[in-house]
């Protein structure tokens, strides 16, 4: 037979003293979690400022990748085109491809994209604008691409495009509003600032944005890019001023500019004279469906009407 004896008080303090300290063990774990979590929150913060630097130093090779003179084709047999040169404002040598239209009934200016130069661009856009709408075409480098001197930056890029667009007028005897200007891309920035301040025949935008950094915000949701880009063309503000035809493309599919980019500009342009023609299912790089150009063509001649 088993005697349950009654338990001695203070033997009962001792153990619920020992248990009290028992339960207060774990202190030292979760104070080494604590400091876990610090470091890591820590690492997290230099990483995130150090991306931050990094995006800062690199901007102009984030925004001007640009294309070594290895790109395209330097010495095309398919068309005529004359390597021309001028000086921007500030003395810079800007680089051009002039493609001139027997009888041709219009002049457009080309600003191409970020990623090309104008062997690429006047093999592409240039012959195919010069062709369809009968127009003498000048597509030309900003500083830094291809044979253009200097380093590309936003003020001096303006600088070129007004450059070009006064070299244009003296080779064709217009004027800034008889030129038709296209904007493919980063050029929808220099297009709609030229526009804005000169007027234009058409303005004809392609996969633009209202702003670069609208653009940069989508690619780095979570850098405060508004802050720290200094490449800001902010389209927005200067299409506002411009109030004549505008014809406008964007693809449903575009990753690298928003859709909804496109349509926001096109909706800042005061024009009673425009068309927004969605690309459907198209991304940034993918070519010009044929429907584009027939509803390009069909655009331009009724200006001209």
């Amino acid at each position: 037979m088993i005697l349950l004896l009654p338990m001695d008080p203070m033997k009962a303090d001792t153990n619920t003293l020992n248990a009290s300290h028992s339960h207060s063990g774990p202190t030292k774990p979760n104070k080494g979690f604590k400091r876990t979590l610090f470091r890591f929150l820590r690492g997290l913060l230099l990483a995130y400022i150090l991306v931050i630097v990094l995006l800062v130093i690199f901007e102009p090779t984030l925004v001007y990748p640009g294309k070594d003179l290895t790109g395209g084709n330097w010495n095309p047999t398919h068309f005529v085109f004359e390597e021309v040169e001028f000086a921007s404002a500030d003395g810079t040598k800007i680089v051009a491809w002039f493609l001139p239209k027997q009888n041709a009934t219009r002049t457009a200016l080309i600003c191409h994209g970020n990623g090309e130069n104008v062997a690429q661009s006047s093999a592409s856009m240039g012959h195919a604008i010069r062709e369809l709408l009968n127009a003498n075409v000048l597509v030309y480098d900003y500083r830094g691409f291809g044979k253009s001197e200097g380093s590309p930056h936003e003020k001096g890029i303006l600088e070129d495009s007004e450059a070009a667009l006064d070299w244009l007028n003296t080779k064709t005897g217009t004027n800034p509003e008889d030129v038709i200007l296209i904007g493919h891309s980063i050029g929808g920035g220099p297009a709609c600032f030229l526009a804005g301040k000169y007027g234009a025949k058409s303005l004809i935008l392609q996969r633009t944005f209202t702003s670069l950094v609208s653009a940069a915000q989508h690619r780095y949701p979570l850098i405060p890019v508004s802050l720290l880009m200094r490449n800001r063309y902010s389209s927005k503000e200067r299409i506002v001023n411009y109030t004549g035809p505008l014809f406008q493309s964007h693809g449903t599919a575009d990753s690298l500019v928003p859709f909804e980019l496109g349509e926001q500009l096109f909706k800042c342009c005061p024009s009673e004279h425009k068309v927004f023609f969605p690309l459907h299912g198209r991304g940034h790089l993918d070519p010009f469906p044929d429907e584009y150009w027939e509803a390009l063509v069909e655009f331009v001649n009724e200006v001209d009407r």
